[in-house]
Protein backbone atom coordinates (compact mmCIF):
# COMPACT_ATOMS: atom_id res chain seq x y z
CA UNK A 1 0.00 0.00 0.00
CA UNK A 2 3.07 3.08 0.68
CA UNK A 3 4.46 1.56 -2.76
CA UNK A 4 0.91 2.83 -4.30
CA UNK A 5 0.90 5.97 -2.50
CA UNK A 6 4.30 7.21 -2.76
CA UNK A 7 3.82 6.37 -6.75
CA UNK A 8 0.67 8.38 -6.63
CA UNK A 9 2.45 10.84 -5.16
CA UNK A 10 5.79 10.79 -7.88
CA UNK A 11 2.88 11.23 -10.87
CA UNK A 12 0.73 14.31 -9.69
CA UNK A 13 -0.08 16.46 -12.48
CA UNK A 14 0.87 19.97 -13.26
CA UNK A 15 -0.25 22.94 -10.83
CA UNK A 16 -2.61 25.98 -11.56
CA UNK A 17 0.61 28.09 -11.22
CA UNK A 18 2.35 25.68 -13.88
CA UNK A 19 0.05 26.24 -16.27
CA UNK A 20 -0.62 29.73 -16.06
CA UNK A 21 3.04 30.63 -17.10
CA UNK A 22 2.99 27.91 -19.58
CA UNK A 23 -0.54 29.63 -21.27
CA UNK A 24 1.18 33.12 -20.84
CA UNK A 25 4.83 31.91 -22.75
CA UNK A 26 2.37 30.39 -25.50
CA UNK A 27 0.45 33.58 -25.86
CA UNK A 28 4.37 35.71 -25.84
CA UNK A 29 5.65 32.94 -28.42
CA UNK A 30 2.78 33.38 -30.60
CA UNK A 31 2.32 36.98 -30.43
CA UNK A 32 6.23 37.35 -31.50
CA UNK A 33 5.27 34.35 -34.47
CA UNK A 34 2.80 36.48 -35.62
CA UNK A 35 4.18 39.66 -35.82
CA UNK A 36 7.12 38.20 -37.74
CA UNK A 37 4.48 36.56 -40.09
CA UNK A 38 2.81 39.86 -40.49
CA UNK A 39 5.84 42.40 -41.14
CA UNK A 40 7.26 39.82 -43.53
CA UNK A 41 4.05 39.90 -45.36
CA UNK A 42 3.74 43.25 -45.51
CA UNK A 43 7.66 43.82 -46.59
CA UNK A 44 6.99 41.14 -49.37
CA UNK A 45 4.00 43.63 -50.92
CA UNK A 46 6.15 46.53 -50.24
CA UNK A 47 9.34 44.81 -51.90
CA UNK A 48 6.85 43.53 -54.78
CA UNK A 49 5.14 46.99 -55.49
CA UNK A 50 8.33 49.05 -55.14
CA UNK A 51 9.54 46.17 -57.86
CA UNK A 52 6.98 46.54 -59.82
CA UNK A 53 7.17 50.53 -59.89
CA UNK A 54 11.15 49.92 -60.90
CA UNK A 55 10.73 47.98 -63.62
CA UNK A 56 8.17 49.78 -65.54
CA UNK A 57 10.85 52.89 -64.84
CA UNK A 58 13.89 50.54 -66.86
CA UNK A 59 11.41 49.62 -69.47
CA UNK A 60 10.16 52.87 -70.34
CA UNK A 61 13.79 54.91 -70.06
CA UNK A 62 15.39 51.92 -72.37
CA UNK A 63 12.58 52.68 -74.62
CA UNK A 64 13.02 56.10 -74.48
CA UNK A 65 16.38 56.43 -74.94
CA UNK A 66 16.77 54.16 -78.08
CA UNK A 67 13.54 56.36 -79.63
CA UNK A 68 15.41 59.85 -78.74
CA UNK A 69 18.81 58.82 -80.06
CA UNK A 70 17.08 58.39 -83.47
CA UNK A 71 16.40 62.75 -83.21
CA UNK A 72 18.04 64.52 -85.91
CA UNK A 73 18.66 61.70 -88.27
CA UNK A 74 18.33 62.52 -92.22
CA UNK A 75 20.00 60.19 -95.13
CA UNK A 76 22.30 62.47 -96.40
CA UNK A 77 25.31 64.61 -94.86
CA UNK A 78 24.86 67.45 -97.62
CA UNK A 79 21.21 67.89 -96.85
CA UNK A 80 20.02 71.20 -94.50
CA UNK A 81 20.57 69.87 -90.63
CA UNK A 82 17.08 68.34 -89.07
CA UNK A 83 15.79 69.71 -86.04
CA UNK A 84 16.32 67.01 -82.94
CA UNK A 85 12.62 67.79 -81.87
CA UNK A 86 9.22 69.15 -83.42
CA UNK A 87 8.60 72.80 -82.55
CA UNK A 88 6.78 73.95 -79.68
CA UNK A 89 3.02 72.94 -80.12
CA UNK A 90 1.01 76.31 -82.11
CA UNK A 91 -2.19 75.25 -80.06
CA UNK A 92 -1.56 73.11 -76.68
CA UNK A 93 -5.62 72.38 -76.76
CA UNK A 94 -4.73 69.75 -80.08
CA UNK A 95 -3.07 67.14 -78.58
CA UNK A 96 -2.34 63.35 -80.12
CA UNK A 97 -3.60 61.70 -82.41
CA UNK A 98 -5.38 64.64 -83.61
CA UNK A 99 -3.92 66.84 -87.11
CA UNK A 100 -0.71 69.47 -86.09
CA UNK A 101 -0.78 67.56 -82.76
CA UNK A 102 3.20 66.73 -84.18
CA UNK A 103 4.71 69.23 -81.79
CA UNK A 104 6.82 69.49 -78.27
CA UNK A 105 5.04 70.68 -75.44
CA UNK A 106 5.82 71.83 -71.83
CA UNK A 107 3.98 71.89 -69.03
CA UNK A 108 5.02 72.53 -65.29
CA UNK A 109 1.68 71.41 -64.09
CA UNK A 110 3.22 67.73 -62.61
CA UNK A 111 0.65 65.34 -62.41
CA UNK A 112 -2.19 67.22 -64.29
CA UNK A 113 -0.57 67.36 -67.10
CA UNK A 114 3.25 66.54 -68.05
CA UNK A 115 5.22 66.96 -71.08
CA UNK A 116 5.60 65.74 -74.53
CA UNK A 117 8.55 64.52 -76.97
CA UNK A 118 8.20 64.82 -80.55
CA UNK A 119 11.06 63.00 -82.13
CA UNK A 120 12.23 64.38 -85.79
CA UNK A 121 14.12 62.43 -88.31
CA UNK A 122 13.99 62.00 -92.20
CA UNK A 123 12.96 58.55 -93.37
CA UNK A 124 15.46 57.21 -95.95
CA UNK A 125 13.56 54.76 -98.72
CA UNK A 126 16.89 53.01 -98.96
CA UNK A 127 17.65 52.52 -95.67
CA UNK A 128 18.32 48.40 -95.03
CA UNK A 129 17.58 49.40 -91.12
CA UNK A 130 14.37 47.91 -90.11
CA UNK A 131 13.31 50.17 -87.38
CA UNK A 132 13.43 52.86 -90.21
CA UNK A 133 10.34 51.19 -92.34
CA UNK A 134 8.13 50.70 -88.98
CA UNK A 135 6.16 53.30 -86.80
CA UNK A 136 6.85 53.99 -83.45
CA UNK A 137 4.20 51.86 -82.92
CA UNK A 138 6.06 49.21 -84.47
CA UNK A 139 3.45 49.00 -87.84
CA UNK A 140 4.74 49.68 -91.59
CA UNK A 141 4.43 53.30 -92.39
CA UNK A 142 4.54 52.57 -96.22
CA UNK A 143 6.14 55.85 -96.79
CA UNK A 144 8.38 55.72 -100.86
CA UNK A 145 9.96 58.87 -100.31
CA UNK A 146 12.32 61.11 -98.29
CA UNK A 147 9.88 61.97 -95.67
CA UNK A 148 10.38 64.14 -92.44
CA UNK A 149 8.47 61.96 -90.16
CA UNK A 150 7.70 63.30 -86.30
CA UNK A 151 7.30 60.39 -83.34
CA UNK A 152 5.46 61.94 -80.73
CA UNK A 153 5.17 60.21 -77.02
CA UNK A 154 2.74 61.78 -74.47
CA UNK A 155 0.67 60.27 -71.19
CA UNK A 156 -2.70 59.40 -71.05
CA UNK A 157 -4.28 58.38 -67.69
CA UNK A 158 -7.69 57.51 -67.11
CA UNK A 159 -9.77 57.64 -63.73
CA UNK A 160 -9.41 53.69 -62.23
CA UNK A 161 -6.53 54.89 -60.71
CA UNK A 162 -4.89 51.41 -61.15
CA UNK A 163 -1.81 51.47 -62.75
CA UNK A 164 -2.79 50.25 -65.88
CA UNK A 165 -5.20 53.37 -67.32
CA UNK A 166 -1.77 56.02 -66.49
CA UNK A 167 -0.23 55.39 -70.04
CA UNK A 168 2.55 55.88 -72.33
CA UNK A 169 1.42 56.30 -75.91
CA UNK A 170 3.00 56.96 -79.14
CA UNK A 171 1.94 57.53 -82.91
CA UNK A 172 3.89 58.89 -85.70
CA UNK A 173 3.28 62.01 -87.67
CA UNK A 174 4.36 62.94 -91.57
CA UNK A 175 5.64 66.12 -90.89
CA UNK A 176 4.68 67.54 -94.31
CA UNK A 177 1.31 66.74 -93.93
CA UNK A 178 0.58 66.98 -90.09
CA UNK A 179 -1.41 63.82 -89.97
CA UNK A 180 -0.74 60.59 -88.11
CA UNK A 181 0.43 57.60 -90.20
CA UNK A 182 -1.73 55.02 -88.45
CA UNK A 183 -3.02 54.30 -84.92
CA UNK A 184 -1.82 55.85 -81.34
CA UNK A 185 -0.74 52.99 -79.43
CA UNK A 186 0.08 52.22 -75.91
CA UNK A 187 4.31 51.49 -74.47
CA UNK A 188 3.81 50.97 -71.73
CA UNK A 189 1.78 51.20 -68.07
CA UNK A 190 2.10 52.40 -65.13
CA UNK A 191 3.96 55.62 -65.93
CA UNK A 192 2.23 59.05 -64.47
CA UNK A 193 5.24 61.85 -64.91
CA UNK A 194 7.30 63.11 -68.01
CA UNK A 195 8.89 65.98 -67.84
CA UNK A 196 11.53 66.66 -70.72
CA UNK A 197 14.39 69.53 -70.66
CA UNK A 198 16.59 69.88 -74.14
CA UNK A 199 20.92 70.48 -74.11
CA UNK A 200 21.20 73.66 -76.23
CA UNK A 201 24.23 75.02 -77.38
CA UNK A 202 25.54 78.66 -78.45
CA UNK A 203 25.48 76.88 -82.18
CA UNK A 204 28.33 76.88 -84.35
CA UNK A 205 31.78 78.39 -83.51
CA UNK A 206 33.88 80.27 -85.87
CA UNK A 207 36.63 77.81 -85.37
CA UNK A 208 36.25 75.10 -87.56
CA UNK A 209 36.43 71.12 -86.24
CA UNK A 210 36.45 72.99 -82.63
CA UNK A 211 35.13 70.80 -80.35
CA UNK A 212 33.06 73.71 -78.56
CA UNK A 213 30.93 73.45 -81.27
CA UNK A 214 29.36 69.91 -79.62
CA UNK A 215 29.54 71.44 -76.00
CA UNK A 216 25.74 71.73 -74.47
CA UNK A 217 25.78 74.83 -72.57
CA UNK A 218 22.02 75.21 -71.14
CA UNK A 219 19.97 72.73 -70.46
CA UNK A 220 15.77 74.48 -70.96
CA UNK A 221 12.49 72.96 -71.05
CA UNK A 222 10.76 72.91 -75.26
CA UNK A 223 9.06 76.80 -75.02
CA UNK A 224 13.02 77.97 -73.71
CA UNK A 225 14.73 76.60 -76.47
CA UNK A 226 16.07 78.89 -78.92
CA UNK A 227 17.33 77.29 -81.81
CA UNK A 228 15.57 73.15 -82.14
CA UNK A 229 19.17 72.61 -84.90
CA UNK A 230 20.96 73.65 -81.89
CA UNK A 231 19.70 70.83 -79.52
CA UNK A 232 22.48 68.18 -79.03
CA UNK A 233 21.04 66.51 -76.30
CA UNK A 234 17.79 65.90 -73.69
CA UNK A 235 17.29 65.20 -70.38
CA UNK A 236 13.91 63.18 -69.49
CA UNK A 237 12.92 62.40 -66.00
CA UNK A 238 9.69 59.51 -65.63
CA UNK A 239 7.95 58.85 -62.71
CA UNK A 240 6.21 55.42 -62.44
CA UNK A 241 3.56 53.48 -60.16
CA UNK A 242 2.86 50.05 -58.61
CA UNK A 243 -0.63 48.84 -59.70
CA UNK A 244 -2.10 47.84 -56.40
CA UNK A 245 -1.66 49.87 -52.73
CA UNK A 246 1.35 48.59 -50.68
CA UNK A 247 1.86 48.63 -46.82
CA UNK A 248 4.46 50.98 -44.72
CA UNK A 249 4.34 53.54 -47.54
CA UNK A 250 4.14 57.23 -46.26
CA UNK A 251 0.74 58.36 -46.39
CA UNK A 252 1.87 61.47 -48.30
CA UNK A 253 4.64 61.76 -50.52
CA UNK A 254 5.97 64.06 -53.47
CA UNK A 255 8.39 63.77 -55.91
CA UNK A 256 9.99 66.62 -58.09
CA UNK A 257 10.65 66.23 -62.04
CA UNK A 258 13.38 68.15 -63.12
CA UNK A 259 11.50 71.94 -64.07
CA UNK A 260 7.65 70.51 -63.00
CA UNK A 261 6.19 70.84 -60.10
CA UNK A 262 5.83 68.59 -57.15
CA UNK A 263 4.03 65.47 -57.85
CA UNK A 264 1.75 65.17 -54.29
CA UNK A 265 0.06 62.21 -53.51
CA UNK A 266 -2.23 60.84 -50.65
CA UNK A 267 -1.80 56.83 -50.97
CA UNK A 268 0.25 54.16 -50.03
CA UNK A 269 1.18 53.22 -54.07
CA UNK A 270 4.93 52.59 -54.20
CA UNK A 271 6.52 55.28 -57.03
CA UNK A 272 9.43 55.41 -58.24
CA UNK A 273 11.07 58.20 -60.71
CA UNK A 274 13.84 58.11 -62.81
CA UNK A 275 16.22 60.73 -64.82
CA UNK A 276 17.80 60.13 -67.61
CA UNK A 277 20.13 62.22 -69.81
CA UNK A 278 20.57 61.03 -73.70
CA UNK A 279 23.27 62.42 -76.22
CA UNK A 280 21.78 62.61 -79.61
CA UNK A 281 24.50 60.91 -82.13
CA UNK A 282 23.07 62.49 -85.41
CA UNK A 283 23.45 65.89 -83.89
CA UNK A 284 26.71 68.18 -84.46
CA UNK A 285 27.92 70.52 -86.39
CA UNK A 286 29.70 69.63 -90.02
Amino acid sequence: MNRISRGLKLQSGLTLIELMIAGLLSVIIAYFVGNVVISSNSSAATNSGSSEAQESARFISSWLQEEIRRAGYSPSVDATTVPSFAAICADPAIVPPAANADCSYDSTMGVAINDRIAIQWVFDPDTSAARDLLTCTGAAHGLANQTSVVDVYWIESGNDNNGYDNELRCVTYNEDTGLAIGNAQAIATGIIGLQVLYGESDGPSAVAGSEELKNVTRYVNATAVTDWNNVLSTRFSILTRSFSDTPNNPDRRSFILLDGEPYTFDDQIARYPLTITVDLPNKGWR
